[in-house]
């Protein structure tokens, strides 16, 4: 959440996407904007550019909702705002009062809709289900908060489909500035995946491992042995530091 302040009032701005065990549309990206004090004015803008930025997606707007296209993909932009189309993007211009809340939610146009009295029942689930997997770890040293915040990005790293886990939340970051090779972190690298496999077994994260860690390696296409690896190298890694204490 970020706190935004002016003379003539101040907001809360809360972006996140839904539990993918909560919901039917895990591909979704909702903005809820809360008015504080007083009143104030948003201007959302939404520039989507599909294929590694290379595709302009055209705009269509129909009320309250907005559709941008590119190719095969079509997303679906929903909210309560004037919308504005500028050369494959939109702004939404909207203005709310001390008490109100205006939501926004961003998805794959053929994705049921989500109503707007949903969205908070949505961030409060996503809340308690992250707060619960955040208790279940055994951690009681020094600097729990933030260890807990570290377990939380890796996790976040984690595919839910897959079980396999993404060397960084960037998709390119270049070897020099203006150079032209760019190195895709989405991919899982088996190195590091076993490093992220042994920190959650430290830390008492196991029971998503145990019912799903052969599939640790799943989106980086290696073969079975080499998924299984990564956990069995972890598991032995823990067993030896236990045996050793």
């Amino acid at each position: 959440m970020t706190r935004w302040l002016c003379d003539e009032g101040s907001a809360e701005v809360t972006d996140f996407m839904p539990h993918p065990e909560k919901t039917s549309t895990p591909r979704t990206l909702v903005r809820r904007l809360r008015c504080t004090r007083g009143r104030v004015r948003f201007v959302l803008r939404c520039s989507p550019r599909p294929d590694y930025a290379r595709a302009v997606p055209t705009v269509e707007i129909n009320g309250t909702q907005v559709l941008f296209r590119a190719g095969d993909l079509v997303l679906r932009l929903e909210g309560q705002a004037r919308w504005i189309s500028r050369a494959g993007s939109v702004e939404g211009l909207a203005e709310i009062a001390e008490g109100e809340t205006l939501s926004f939610v961003l998805s794959d146009a053929d994705a049921p809709s989500i109503a707007p009295d949903q969205i908070e029942t949505l961030l409060s689930s996503n809340i308690e289900q992250w707060q619960a997997w955040t208790r279940s770890s055994h951690y009681k040293g020094r600097w729990r908060d933030m260890v807990g915040r570290s377990a939380l990005t890796l996790k976040l790293l984690t595919s839910q489909q897959h079980g396999s886990v993404a060397a960084a939340a960037t998709f390119g970051l270049p070897e020099t500035l203006g150079g032209v090779r760019n190195w895709d972190y989405r991919a899982t690298w088996i190195r590091d995946a076993a490093f992220t496999v042994y920190a959650f077994l430290r830390l008492g994260y196991t029971r998503k491992l145990s019912s799903s860690g052969t599939g640790s390696a799943g989106a980086s296409r290696a073969p079975s042995s080499c998924a299984s690896c990564i956990v069995s190298t972890a598991l032995r890694r823990t067993t030896k530091l236990r045996s050793n204490t």
